[in-house]
């Protein structure tokens, strides 16, 4: 769920090295350079150019634990099939996105998407060091709420529309050891509002670390209830 990799080459083959600059100083109208191999090596080392088309973009991608939404750059300088993993770099010289994808339709043009240095970086110095990526693990399959029966929301205040129902817990989780149950509907996480799962998940990956407790708010059997979990590590590549 990273769509990062770090490659290990020989430093006699890298005469100069490129630095990271800061993503969060980024505005929509910044000019930026997107480099790759669009198309295949045939294509390297392809440069384009264009500006920050927005910041902050939320991006729904497949995983293998569902749909999940990445935080991105938007730009409009080309990116194409082959500039993903490629350089997104500043006028500073800096690179201040990872090219991840770009929305491909009839009539779209100049929707390309980097993923965030300050976003990235965490992620390839854990890949460098521990060569994985450990995300907090809770233990749960979820399913938001539009997506569930009414028959099995019943006894949910009328006023609720935000949430995450629980269909399923590992056993030998966190979540289980807590007192998490099926049909449970996680509404929050320390105070933070939950609308869905997604929301869920990037709370933990992105401000959480293994072996933090965290309070779950939750709806059981209509009641609202806090529950204390200790999160486990759990590992991506």
């Amino acid at each position: 769920m990273t769509d990062l990799a770090v490659v290990k080459i020989d430093a006699a083959k890298a005469a100069d090295v490129i630095e990271f600059g800061d993503s969060s100083v980024l505005r929509a109208g910044d000019q930026v350079l997107a480099i790759g191999n669009p198309l295949g090596l045939d294509l390297s080392r392809t440069v384009t150019q264009g500006i920050v088309s927005a910041i902050d973009r939320s991006i729904s991608v497949p995983t293998s634990a569902g749909e999940w939404e990445m935080n991105v750059i938007q730009t409009d300088a080309a990116i194409n099939p082959g500039n993903s993993g490629g350089a997104l770099i500043n006028t500073d010289g800096k690179v201040i996105g990872i090219n991840s994808l770009k929305i491909s339709q009839n009539g779209v043009e100049g929707l390309g998407f980097a993923i965030p240095s300050n976003e990235a970086l965490p992620i390839v110095n854990q890949l460098i060091e521990k060569g994985k990526v450990e995300r907090p693990y809770l233990g749960v399959s979820l399913a938001d709420l539009a997506r569930i029966p009414d028959m099995y929301l019943d006894n949910l205040p009328e006023n609720l529309d935000s949430g995450t129902m629980v269909t399923y817990v590992d056993p030998n989780s966190a979540a289980a050891e807590a007192g998490l149950k099926e049909q449970d509907v996680i509404v929050g996480i320390n105070d933070e509002k939950v609308e869905n799962a997604s929301d869920l998940r990037r709370y933990m990956y992105t401000k959480l670390q293994n072996g933090d407790s965290v309070e779950l708010k939750i709806y059981r059997d209509g009641k609202q209830q806090t529950l204390k979990v200790a999160l486990s590590a759990a590992n991506a590549e």
